[in-house]
């Protein structure tokens, strides 16, 4: 190193202190480190260990991330399981749920293995301006660490939530892009508080569609860009409709849908994964074990319809029949160890893991398509009719 670089780094380092004192004396963070301080970012399961592996582990702490898509497509069942899933994990963490839908379910939620009642609070907003109070006013609750006590925030949905303008407005009032305006305003108040705090905010957004519009697409999210530029972490849900998940009766009691990565900034890489929604409770972690493992190689597939996996530290799971090794795996008591075991073979194997996006359905459709002679007939003139046209 010559002299003038020397001399370079050590003013740098000067006014890096100057700073961090200065910092200090105000109570706040550390505003200037050098790159060996710079902490990894860490990761929050999202409740699909399909989705974790393609985010490099889940959702980044701290950050915000926009679930969105068309109704009934999973968007909200989706923030449901990282909230189960943060409980389950953390057993210190406090959910804060911004529920302005109105539909979250008490009774399916304490269906969802790891949810906890004393641990989960919900609120019903009135405004957009309200949600970000709220918000901003959870970074000042923190422990002895100086990190929020409520490391999850669930906003459901942005897309429903009005602004004050709007609510004191009449019904026709011309509003242009009012609430895109709030949350630009939003963002840049709360993005440094959630990040300093530790504090993930999962907007649900919704999917709308441009009237009048004849070239390119017509789909847009509410809110404005901003919130897209902010956000860590973008996925889109679609529900597979020829994919449903039928009980022993005959009942439709779930589907599968595509969860696409359309913004990853923590980690780079994109994807798609399936998930299972069962409406009884939740999210079928057997289901993703089960396709991502053997996309990787971590399931394998043995004579007469037996399927095995070894997991280090728990042994081995070997099931006859896709169900009943996927309930298996549901049922079982180290299903955390499984669920952490498929990530790290998947993240250790995303190439392949990546390379199946385009092929999984048809081991999406062997697993949940039922046979046509044991389904009802209508059901079974549905299930035809969408496989024709798929083929079509």
């Amino acid at each position: 190193m010559n002299d003038k670089i020397a001399a370079r780094l050590r003013a740098a380092q000067s006014f890096q202190d100057t700073l961090n004192a200065k910092a200090k004396k105000a109570n706040k963070p550390p505003v200037m480190v050098g790159a060996s301080d710079v902490i990894e970012i860490t990761r929050m399961p999202t409740g699909s260990p399909g989705l974790d592996a393609r985010l490099n582990g889940g959702w980044p702490v701290g950050s915000f991330v926009e679930i969105y898509g068309p109704y009934s497509s999973g968007k909200s069942t989706l923030a449901y399981a990282t909230m189960v899933e943060a409980m389950r994990r953390d057993p210190n963490a406090i959910i804060l749920l911004i529920d302005h839908e109105g539909s979250f379910d008490p009774e399916r939620a304490a269906r969802m293995p790891g949810f906890d009642t004393e641990r989960f609070k919900k609120i019903i907003p009135e405004s957009i301006e309200d949600v970000v109070e709220i918000i901003e006013a959870s970074t000042e609750q923190v422990d002895e660490k100086g990190r929020s006590i409520f490391p999850l925030i669930i906003v459901d949905s942005l897309a429903s939530i009005p602004t004050r303008t709007e609510m004191s407005g009449e019904i026709g009032d011309a509003m242009m892009a009012d609430k895109a305006r709030v949350m630009s305003r939003a963002i840049q108040r709360l993005g440094g508080k959630c990040l300093a705090t530790g504090v993930t905010v999962l907007w649900v957004n919704q999917i709308r569609v441009k009237a009048g519009f004849s070239m390119g697409n017509p789909e847009y999210t509410p809110g404005g860009e901003a919130l897209k530029y902010a956000c860590w972490t973008r996925v889109q849900t679609r529900k597979d409709t020829s994919q449903k998940v039928i009980d022993e009766a005959g009942e439709i009691i779930g589907q599968v849908a595509k969860a696409k990565i359309e913004k990853n900034k923590g980690s780079g890489s994109l994807g798609l994964a399936y998930i299972q929604i069962n409406h009884v409770n939740g999210l079928d972690v057997g289901f993703d074990v089960y396709t991502s493992g053997i996309a990787v190689g971590a399931v394998e597939k043995l004579p007469a319809a037996f399927y095995s996996m070894e997991i280090p530290g728990v042994g081995t799971i070997k099931e006859k029949g896709k169900d009943t090794f996927i309930a298996a795996i549901n049922a079982h008591p180290s299903r955390d160890a499984i669920y952490d075991h498929i990530v790290a073979v998947a993240k250790a194997n995303k190439a392949a893991l990546m390379a199946n996006d385009g092929t999984l359905e048809p081991i999406v459709a062997e697993i949940d398509a039922p046979e046509v002679a044991e389904t009802p007939a209508d059901l079974a003139s549905a299930k035809v009719e969408a496989e024709d046209d798929t083929a079509a």
